[in-house]
């Protein structure tokens, strides 16, 4: 394979752009492995959720964090937002799980995103209801790019019911939004 042939062809030292190729194939089979193993969960009712207390911006940020050499490669500009009090943002959720559904959705983001536009995340409390509301712009080659992107978006929706909260999805011609409502 071309891998093998670079890796043995030279003892020098792998560039960043193979490095970043590689990070990116290494996540992508993961989450196809992570996808298959959810679906046959959730098609069985035997998805276990291991739910406990976490506050909801800490989870956000570790998953940024984590997933910043990723996101980096397109360059996309996070606008996060926080309007709830800090003892408002407390769920109670499977955070594997959720984590594993907003790294599927920020996925999402880079591959069929605009990165020109921000990528706008917002926590907000209302009646004792929290909601995560994330925005994007949609690229405006995504009907070439289309043929991939339901599974992810479904698994992540039924996750998210799974745990008796809500998944709101729309799109018009140059806006993706999701809504993830929270009730306590």
């Amino acid at each position: 394979s071309e891998l093998e042939y670079r890796m043995g062809s030279s003892e020098k030292e792998l560039s960043q752009e193979t490095l970043n190729s590689l990070r990116e194939e290494v996540i992508r089979l993961k989450n196809i492995v992570q996808d298959f193993l959810l679906m046959s969960q959730l098609k069985s009712e035997t998805l276990v959720l291991r739910k406990s207390d976490f506050r909801l911006d800490d989870l956000i940020y570790d998953m940024l964090e984590r997933m910043r050499p990723t996101l980096s490669t397109k360059n996309f500009d996070i606008k996060l937002s926080i309007n709830a009090n800090p003892e408002e943002l407390t769920i109670n959720a499977d955070r594997e799980k959720l984590e594993g559904v907003l790294v599927n959705l920020f996925d999402n983001i880079r591959k069929y995103g605009a990165s020109r536009q921000p990528v706008s995340v917002e926590i907000s409390e209302q009646n004792e209801v929290l909601s995560l509301h994330i925005q994007n712009g949609i690229a405006e080659n995504i009907d070439s790019l289309q043929k991939g992107m339901g599974l992810g978006l479904q698994i992540a929706k039924q996750v998210i019911e799974k745990h008796n909260y809500e998944f709101l999805l729309s799109k018009s011609k140059t806006k993706f939004t999701i809504e993830i409502v929270f009730y306590s």
